[in-house]
């Protein structure tokens, strides 16, 4: 009867140790994606509707490291939203980190405008993004490259016909470095 207990003994740990190993390995996996992120901010918006003038402003503080950074938008919508698309104007002002230093001659950051065809629904009217009551779409908006110390602004505004947009709860932006 001992050897029974050996053997199960060894068959548990054998199960314990890969269970550990596995969550070890999606530990590592998980800090490796968090630590590329270096901004991630939704505002609120009212889902009574969005007004055209209303431009939702992100600040972002000055990056750590230069190199290439990803920009994203997350937009989080309800059934109340009537359209299939949205469009949206994404002003980005990068200021760089030596405009302090020389003001005799100060950098003017030029904008940079892109604008945003945001696909909500397929061609038969389904919902394209996941959620229940809520629906999270994410869109890629550029890859940008910085130096390390500068600092961003984004403004985003939609560019639709009706000037009140029902149905949308949530704008935010994701920057992550390359």
């Amino acid at each position: 009867m001992s050897k029974e207990r050996n053997t199960d003994q060894t068959g548990t740990w054998l199960v314990r140790g890969r269970l550990v190993a596995v969550l070890l390995l999606a530990a590592f996996v998980a800090a490796g994606c968090i630590g590329r992120k270096v901004y991630d901010h939704y505002e609120e918006l009212p889902v009574a509707g969005w007004e055209k003038n209303d431009t939702i402003t992100f600040l972002v503080p000055p990056v750590a490291q230069g190199g290439l950074y990803s920009l994203d938008l997350g937009l989080r919508t309800t059934t109340q939203y009537p359209f299939m698309s949205l469009t949206l104007i994404v002003e980005q002002l990068t200021f760089p980190l030596d405009t302090a230093a020389r003001p005799l001659f100060p950098v003017t950051p030029r904008p940079s405008v892109t604008t945003l065809s945001c696909r909500l629904m397929d061609s038969r009217g389904h919902v394209k993004g996941q959620g229940i009551n809520y629906f999270q779409h994410d869109f890629h908006v550029a890859d940008i490259v910085l130096n390390a110390g500068d600092s961003l602004r984004f403004s985003v505004r939609h560019d639709m016909k009706r000037e009140i947009l029902p149905g949308i709860s949530d704008l935010g932006l994701r920057l992550r470095r390359n």
